[in-house]
């Protein structure tokens, strides 16, 4: 090959070499824009997580603060019920609910009733309406139980269920009804059910020699009505015995056992108007207190068979007693962590009732952690109530009368870390005592220190 030809080809490869560095060239820069365009990013990146932190810093700043604003103002809130105490930072207050929201129903009875014999049946968003008889008075829908209807009812369930008003015009009616003279009622749940203003009892329970037990109503809703919104019982007649009230079950008498009423709002009686009727009431002028706890005891061979409960409820005005203990009273019921408060007046009622418990007699009950708000309550039990051995166990009593009957008849109770925030003395039963937690706003008479 002549030099020439080789110097030809020299340069024509360092030609070559010369495009391929150009070529390099033009892909580093490429590669450095695209590496300052992600260090832009990145920095862009940086910045967002840093706002992003700053938000989220002032987030939870501001939700601190939110809940210092709401310890604070449940502090007032507290203190305003117990002005002489702190309410213990340590402690939370209890977050309870009550009743539930109205169903939105997907299917309508109308004129139904359960009659002896039905058993393992669930009703799920079903509005009842209506109006049934046979089942003591007129009612939207019930139980019964009869020599026409033999046979046990049990294991029914009612799920987010609406009782409607009942459509009754020529007289006052109740929106669920049970009544049985024979055979047994059990396993019977309410649960996150609704129910209509009524114009005599919301919910009637009657045992007329029939018996029954196990009972549940929980996160219900009560409207408020003209009459007695809750009431069992086991109300003489010539089938049931007169010591005590009852009914005879394989030789021995029984009375309601196993109710289990809880988490439940109940918004009180003395409603101005429904369906045209207003007070007082035709058919029972009595029947104006809210509930009615009628012949409740447990088996007496073994008082830890069918005990019954009354916890968590919202209890507002009545137009009577916020609750009666009839017949043959109550015993060995709980009542716990309950608000009965008089303020709480959603339905209108515009009379305000004198006292605040009556009936016969309370014995064996345990009381606890309830809140009484009385309003015009001139007494509290009403006089001539009765009843031994109760427990009272962080229990607050308020009221904003000049004064007030403040006595507790039980005989040989105990109350512990009780508050009283009333206007007048305390008076307790003979043989009760009361620990050094309790508060006496203005004094008390009875009772011996624990």
């Amino acid at each position: 090959m002549s030099t020439a030809t080789e110097l030809a080809a020299l340069r024509t490869r360092c030609t070559n070499l010369e495009k391929r560095a150009n070529s390099i060239e033009i892909k580093n820069r490429t590669q450095d824009t695209a590496i300052a365009g992600l260090d832009t990013d990145l920095a862009a990146v940086s910045a967002a997580v840093t706002a992003l932190e700053a938000v989220t810093s002032n987030h939870t700043a501001e939700v601190a603060k939110l809940r210092e604003e709401v310890d604070e103002l449940a502090g007032i809130v507290y203190r305003l019920y117990n002005p002489d105490t702190e309410i213990p930072p340590e402690v939370p207050l209890p977050q309870i609910t009550y009743g539930c929201l109205k169903p939105v129903t997907t299917s309508t009875l109308n004129n139904f009733r359960i009659t002896g014999g039905t058993h393992n049946v669930t009703y799920s968003y079903v509005r009842f309406t209506g109006d049934v008889t046979g089942v003591g008075s007129h009612s939207t829908t019930g139980m019964l139980i009869s020599s026409s209807y033999p046979g046990d009812i049990h294991d029914i369930v009612f799920d987010h269920c609406v009782f409607a008003s009942d459509t009754y015009a020529s007289g006052q009616s109740n929106a669920f009804h049970a009544i049985f003279t024979q055979n047994v009622i059990y396993n019977i749940t309410f649960s996150n059910c609704w129910f209509e203003p009524y114009s005599r009892f919301g919910f009637e329970w009657n045992g007329r020699g029939g018996w029954s037990h196990d009972v549940t109503i929980d996160h219900c809703t009560f409207e408020g009505g003209l009459g007695e919104v809750l009431s069992f019982d086991m109300s003489p007649n010539s089938l049931t015995p007169t010591s005590p009230y009852g009914v005879n079950v394989g030789g021995v008498v029984r009375g309601v056992e196993g109710l289990h009423i809880t988490n439940n709002l109940i918004e009180g009686t003395g409603t101005p108007n429904v369906g045209g009727f207003t007070y007082p009431l035709t058919t029972a002028t009595s029947g104006r207190m809210g509930l009615e706890f009628g012949c409740v005891y447990p088996y007496s061979a073994n008082n830890a068979v069918g005990r019954s409960e009354f916890s968590r409820n919202k209890v507002g005005r009545c137009y009577s007693a916020w609750y009666q203990t009839n017949y043959s009273g109550a015993s060995y019921m709980t009542f716990a962590d309950n608000i009965f408060d008089d303020s709480y007046n959603d339905h209108g009622c515009t009379v305000r009732a004198s006292t605040a418990f009556s009936g016969v007699s309370a014995s064996h009950c345990a009381f606890s952690g309830n809140t009484y708000k009385l309003g015009n309550h001139a007494t509290i039990f009403i006089s001539g109530y009765s009843g031994t051995a109760n427990t009272y166990s962080g229990d607050r009593w308020y009221s904003d009368r000049s004064s007030i009957t403040a006595n507790f008849p039980f005989t040989n109770s105990t109350y512990e870390d009780c508050d009283f925030y009333l206007p007048s003395s305390v008076t307790l039963g003979s043989g009760s005592t009361y620990d050094a937690d309790c508060y006496f706003k203005s004094g008390h008479t009875g009772g011996t220190p624990a």
